[in-house]
């Protein structure tokens, strides 16, 4: 059965090799149709639009994967709508391309481009290039967890209050107290005191450029693990310059770079975002699924990511963590 669609393609579209775009909208929204006509030059009739405003939007995408078995899945739409096509696309082995509309976390991370003709311009000229996926439960994440300080200022910057307001309400939080982590980083244990952990698939910050630290590539086999340890206004500066240099210091950051699986325990629960998705918790599993996804990135933005780590921490990991706690 066919699914809803809001330009209904004719059914020989399937033995060309179906190409489904998924919008985050209702069908009086332009955005799908712009969508589909900036990527009708390259695949043709091969296209279709589905409407993805729905109650279980994953849910409909896993109908489109199993009654017509795309070769690749466009979204266009927010953090959650991407993430729901990831993990039908993940257990499928469907392509994945994104064009980023709301809440763009996963795309930054991964480099997409936020603007809507430039992210349909990389998926004309772009190619699909496997990349790892996390597993947080049964959610699957492309870019990063951030836990601590660093996702509570994420939640706090899209505060609905006037300006200064999140203003003072930020700068409330970033000078906070350190956070007790305890790390079960493939079977081995740290004990830290840190202000923010990031467990990076992928290395962009998402802003004006920056990484979180060098060399961390999203196609690996590994994922990252960042702890940052600033807590003062010199510190915060001093890892703004690390991030602008691509030099990171061990006062500020360490950065291990060798891990499949990380448990995560506080005393109590604290901010966390999966991919911008915002939570709480206080325990939290993340894994390396053994399958890839295949993404289409930029062709540069994927070069990028490939860069020699300038810092990197394996065997002397546990002495400089139980240095930095």
């Amino acid at each position: 059965m066919k699914p809803d669609a809001f330009v209904a393609e004719p059914l020989a579209a399937v033995a060309r090799g179906v190409v489904a775009v998924f919008v985050d909208a209702d069908a009086s929204d332009p955005d799908g149709a712009a969508v589909i006509e900036a990527l009708r030059s390259r695949y043709g009739d091969a296209l279709m639009l589905v409407p993805a405003a729905v109650a279980d939007p994953r849910a409909a995408i896993e109908r489109v994967a199993a009654t017509l078995r795309p070769r690749m899945i466009v979204v266009c739409g927010g953090d959650e709508l991407v993430t729901a096509a990831a993990s039908v696309c993940h257990r499928h082995d469907l392509e994945l391309a994104v064009v980023p509309r709301g809440s763009d976390a996963i795309a930054r991370s991964l480099g997409i481009p936020r603007e809507r003709s430039a992210a349909c311009r990389a998926i004309r000229r772009g190619a699909a290039h496997p990349i790892d996926v996390l597993l947080v439960g049964d959610t699957p994440v492309l870019g990063r967890v951030v836990l601590g300080r660093f996702a509570e200022l994420e939640r706090r910057l899209h505060e609905p209050k006037p300006f200064w307001g999140r203003v003072r309400s930020v700068l409330g939080e970033l000078f906070g107290a350190r956070i007790r982590f305890e790390l079960d980083v493939d079977g081995v244990v740290h004990r830290v005191r840190a202000t923010s952990i990031i467990v990076a698939n992928a290395g962009e910050i998402g802003y004006a450029g920056l990484r979180w630290s060098p060399g961390i590539d999203p196609s690996d086999r590994r994922f990252d693990i960042v702890v940052v340890h600033s807590s003062t206004l010199f510190d915060y500066a001093s890892l703004l310059w690390a991030w602008v240099t691509d030099r990171p210091r061990a006062r500020q950051l360490t950065h291990l770079r060798v891990h499949h699986r990380l448990r995560m325990r506080t005393r109590r629960p604290i901010a966390t975002t999966l991919d911008g998705r915002q939570t709480t918790c206080a325990e939290l599993d993340v894994e390396l699924a053994p399958e890839r996804l295949r993404v289409v990135l930029p062709e540069p933005t994927t070069a990028a990511a490939m860069g020699t780590p300038l810092l990197v921490q394996s065997a002397a990991a546990p002495t400089l963590l139980a240095a930095a706690g």
